[in-house]
């Protein structure tokens, strides 16, 4: 159904609701609302104004500002951070123990032959790991050259 024919069906109906309603009877109007002053309309129960006592009053004013001063309380904590503590430390006498009656034994050891090799084979696997990561860092800037992977 397109637009045109939506309308025409929307004209057609309204039409024959009109023709369905009866017409407004002033005449009428005017009879029944004398008959309903006569009788005497029903008036609205008037209300009971209470008195503002003091509970209502707190109710009324001490909540919203107890609500604005807990936003007040909340922004100034964000906007106003705690200073930074004291870098200086506490300054602690140290007590000095008197010396040991036991006096511990210093033995001297040679080096060993094979010592040396051991420190640089102790650090071989932080350089590959250095390595690789070198690689993964240089392959995501674009104008470096790409170099073989390291197996």
């Amino acid at each position: 159904m397109n637009r045109a024919q939506r309308h025409q069906l929307e004209m057609l109906l309204r039409q024959h609701a009109k023709e369905d309603m009866p017409t407004f009877s002033l005449p009428l109007h005017h009879r029944v609302m004398e008959a309903l002053r006569v009788r005497g309309l029903p008036q609205a129960a008037p209300r009971q104004v209470m008195g503002l006592s003091w509970s209502s009053m707190v109710w009324r004013i001490g909540l919203p500002l107890a609500a604005a001063a807990a936003v007040v309380i909340v922004a100034w904590i964000v906007l106003h951070p705690v200073p930074p503590a004291p870098t200086g430390g506490r300054i602690v006498n140290k007590i000095e123990r008197p010396p040991s009656p036991l006096e511990m034994p210093k033995i001297e050891t040679s080096p060993l032959a094979g010592t040396n090799a051991i420190e640089d084979a102790k650090f071989a696997y932080l350089d590959r790991d250095a390595r690789k990561l070198w690689m993964f860092v240089a392959s995501q800037i674009p104008e470096l050259p790409e170099e073989k992977k390291d197996r």
